[in-house]
């Protein structure tokens, strides 16, 4: 399989850190950043479910989110920074992803510390909203 499965923990995390953004009255271009990475959760999710070769592509799946995601933004007329921080939260995300398995495979397939798997997308997505924040 092209993707090994995604836990529902991580994505609840990510969609907390997308809520707290909410609340906290952030800009725009943060809320895009948790909701790219929400899509990648999902679609990591949703690919590792599905049977059929070709449906098991997480960039599939996050080009199909994104595209619903940017019709919801049109429709609502909100599309400001929301759209170039959901890119920058999908970047994020699967970077996120890719640093947690080079570091588990540095350390002969085990993880350095419990939560790993939900940690190092999540520390990524957060470190691109501080950043996002100072330029804002």
């Amino acid at each position: 399989m092209f993707v090994y499965a995604q836990c529902p923990l991580c994505i609840i995390t990510t969609s907390g850190g997308l809520a707290i953004a909410n609340v906290l009255g952030l800009p725009p271009i943060i809320t895009g950043i948790w909701i790219g990475g929400i899509n990648m959760a999902l679609a990591y999710s949703v690919a590792s479910k599905s049977r059929r070769r070709y449906l098991s592509n997480p960039f599939l799946w996050s080009a199909v989110f994104l595209l619903f995601n940017y019709f919801f933004l049109v429709i609502t007329k909100q599309v400001d920074l929301v759209v170039a921080g959901m890119v920058i939260g999908t970047i994020g995300y699967i970077s996120g992803k890719y640093l947690e398995e080079f570091l588990r495979k540095k350390n002969n397939d085990v993880a350095y510390f419990p939560g790993q798997r939900i940690v190092m997308p999540s520390l990524v997505l957060f470190s691109l909203s501080i950043v996002a924040s100072l330029f804002h």
